[in-house]
């Protein structure tokens, strides 16, 4: 979980930075290794967590938190509660994602049912 939490940290930082530059000209250029490599890690966060079916993410809440891990500001939750919500969440994804899966798989039954040639 650690490393989770440290992919975290550094997805936000990278966000953080792509915040403060509004311009979408210079935002658009990667200048420099660091550039690269913190775009790569944004992207891997990002495949992350459309894998996971993560779709409602408060990017100021996580910006706020990469802030604070980085500058040692006092953290408004513990590690425990952390990991406890992304447990919770991340379970309630796989839930949604099955039960969109299991009436896709009813409606596909009901429909083809009432095709000439299937038994059933």
């Amino acid at each position: 979980m650690k490393k989770v939490v440290l992919f975290f940290a550094v997805v936000f930082s990278i966000l953080n930075s792509n915040a403060q530059n509004k311009s979408k000209k210079s935002a658009a250029r990667l200048q420099s290794p660091r550039d690269t490599f913190s775009y790569s890690v944004g992207m891997n966060f990002a495949n992350y967590c459309q894998q996971q079916g993560i779709t409602d993410l408060n990017f100021d809440a996580m910006l706020r938190a990469f802030d604070d891990i980085y500058n040692k500001k006092p953290l408004l939750l513990t590690n425990e509660e952390a990991n406890m919500s992304v447990q919770v969440k991340l379970q309630e994804y796989r839930e949604q994602k099955a039960k969109l899966a299991k009436e896709a798989g009813a409606s596909f039954l009901s429909q083809n049912k009432v095709k000439s040639g299937v038994q059933t």
